[in-house]
């Protein structure tokens, strides 16, 4: 059931990633993307994408360090 008077949401990256044989260079002008019906967009949501923003946050700390000496 899709409903109207709500919000829909995609994890852009990791939809592309799981195509097979997508390569974003051979793009040429436009791609469309399928969000799933019960991809509705809650507060729980909201809060699970800050805390996997948060760790790959964490991973790209740990990774590149721009120390001034």
């Amino acid at each position: 059931m899709i409903l109207a008077d709500c919000a829909y949401w995609l994890y852009l990256q990791a939809y592309f990633e799981a195509l097979e044989n997508f390569e974003l260079s051979k793009i040429e002008v436009t791609i469309t993307a399928y969000i799933p019906s019960n991809n509705i967009l809650t507060q729980e949501n909201i809060y699970r994408f800050a805390k996997h923003k948060n760790n790959l946050l964490k991973q790209i700390r740990g990774v590149l360090k721009h120390e001034l000496y």
